[in-house]
C-alpha cells in the first residue's frame, strides 16, 4: 500500500504537529503485515490516541477494511485540523 501524502506538514499553520519518523513507518509496516487479518476481523471503530500527523489513521481508511470510524485524539489543537484534513480526505 502506499505511504499517506504529508506534504502539507511544511506550512507554517502545522508546525506543531508531529511528522511522520522511524516510530510512525514501523507501525506502518506492522500494519500492511497484518492488513489481511484486519480486513478479516472486519473492525467497525479505530482509536488513534497521540495521532500527531495522523499518518496511522489514514492507512487505515485507505486499507479499505470496511465501513469503519476512525477516532483520533490529540491534545494539540494544530494536530486536530491537521488530521481532520488528512484523514478525511
Amino acid at each position: 500500500m502506499q505511504t499517506p501524502l504529508t506534504d502539507v506538514l511544511l506550512s507554517s499553520e502545522f508546525k506543531d504537529v508531529y511528522p511522520p519518523s522511524e516510530d510512525s513507518f514501523l507501525f506502518l509496516d506492522a500494519l500492511e503485515a497484518d492488513v489481511n487479518f484486519l480486513k478479516s476481523v472486519k473492525p467497525c471503530v479505530s482509536l488513534e490516541v497521540g495521532s500527531g500527523s495522523g499518518i496511522i489513521s489514514t492507512f487505515l481508511c485507505n486499507a479499505n477494511l470496511g465501513v469503519c470510524f476512525h477516532i483520533c485524539t490529540d491534545v494539540c489543537p494544530a494536530v486536530c485540523r491537521f488530521d481532520r484534513l488528512g484523514v478525511t480526505s
